[in-house]
């Protein structure tokens, strides 16, 4: 079962076996969001210039935009997914969102093993097949099922090193990608 434990300060005494950080840091989606917020901007600008007796309602709704839009980004922008593997198990959480790993404990595996991420598919959901993913950029990830059935998909930009060290704290080989598609 998936239990939420220690802070990552309790964890530094113990040997990390894994450690990966994954930001959202691609090019098109700080594009997309810049351009989600400077169009609405540009928009509400142009249109107080060009009506001034309604300027007032309009610099409020800048404000709305600019207040709603700004956080956004900077969380985008600063989240991380962080992966750890530890003797006890495997943890994860996404911070600045979670304070804690959420540690998947090796007695707690039913199975594991290396799976293609679903398309377009970022961020944290729930999808059919794959259960809770986890996910920032690439293709490449494990699929864990939990004996108590839940399934939890973790995107790894550095899948072997993911690999070798799951298999050294599980004492098992971690099946290979299954032909999925």
């Amino acid at each position: 079962m998936e239990k939420i434990t220690k802070p990552m300060s309790s964890y530094l005494d113990q040997n990390i076996l894994f450690k990966e950080v994954q930001q959202f840091r691609q090019k098109w989606l700080m594009l997309l969001l810049l351009a989600a917020m400077l169009v609405p901007v540009c928009i509400l600008v142009v249109t107080a210039y060009k009506q001034p007796e309604e300027s007032s309602k309009l610099f409020l709704s800048l404000l709305a935009v600019l207040v709603i839009e700004i956080p956004i980004f900077f969380l985008f922008y600063y989240s991380k997914l962080e992966t750890i593997v530890v003797p006890e198990g495997l943890g994860y959480r996404w911070w600045p969102l979670q304070g804690k790993y959420r540690m998947i404990f090796k007695e707690d595996i039913l199975d594991i093993w290396l799976r293609r991420s679903p398309a377009f598919t970022y961020g944290y959901h729930w999808l059919p097949g794959y259960g809770w993913v986890n996910n920032i950029r690439g293709r490449k990830g494990i699929q864990i099922k939990l004996k108590s059935g839940k399934r939890i998909y973790l995107g790894s930009q550095r899948i072997d090193e993911l690999r070798t060290a799951l298999e050294k704290v599980l004492n098992k080989r971690i099946g290979d990608f299954k032909n999925e598609f």
